[in-house]
């Protein structure tokens, strides 16, 4: 009997903490709607710079996202962490329409980019955290193959078709950095609200 009593009360805690947490996302809603009122033209403004903001410098234009293609080899690890020095990350290419624009950019070369099954084999994920879709996929005929038993890291050949290769090799390589994204998910999200 304690033990309903005492998830009785867990139970009543955590409806009281999730009231709270609703009469702050009331206050927020009832805050946001009269900013909105006041400022409505300026937020849709903001969505619409933001998803139209320029790439930096020598890199690639390609819907809401900046690409840079890296020439200098490094290994995936080395590659992924240069991307976050340039607060980018390696080019997640989920769509089919990015996966066909990168195999037109990469021409005369072999890119690493942001796809790998380091976690479990045979598990692909993307660096993004987007769900991979295994039919969404440019692999190569019999690729992923896991041919030296350590090719966990994907990359994109000059024909724009994958590989998986071992992680540790060294290859030039493709940075991604979306462009307003969130934020313009956001700025509507609370248009909406």
């Amino acid at each position: 009997m304690s033990q309903l009593s005492d998830t009785v009360d867990a139970l009543k805690r955590n409806i009281d903490g999730i009231s709270q947490l609703s009469d702050i996302v009331d206050a927020l809603k009832r805050d946001m709607g009269s900013e909105r009122n006041r400022t409505a033209a300026p937020m849709k403004c903001v969505g619409e710079t933001v998803s139209s903001q320029q790439c930096p410098d020598d890199w690639r234009r390609h819907q809401r996202s900046c690409y840079l293609l890296v020439d200098t080899p490094e290994t995936w690890r080395d590659a992924r962490e240069d991307c976050h020095q340039l607060q980018a990350d390696l080019a997640s290419l989920t769509t089919a329409d990015e996966q066909t624009y990168m195999g037109t950019q990469v021409v005369g070369g072999t890119y690493w980019f942001g796809l790998s099954d380091i976690m479990a084999e045979g598990d692909w994920q993307w660096v993004d955290g987007t769900d991979f879709d295994s039919a969404v996929t440019n692999w190569a005929q019999h690729e992923p193959n896991n041919l030296k038993k350590g090719e966990d890291c994907a990359q994109i050949w000059h024909n724009g078709r994958w590989n998986d290769q071992t992680c540790t090799n060294k290859h030039a390589y493709i940075c991604e950095k979306r462009t307003g994204k969130a934020l313009a998910l956001l700025v509507s999200q609370l248009v909406e609200a």
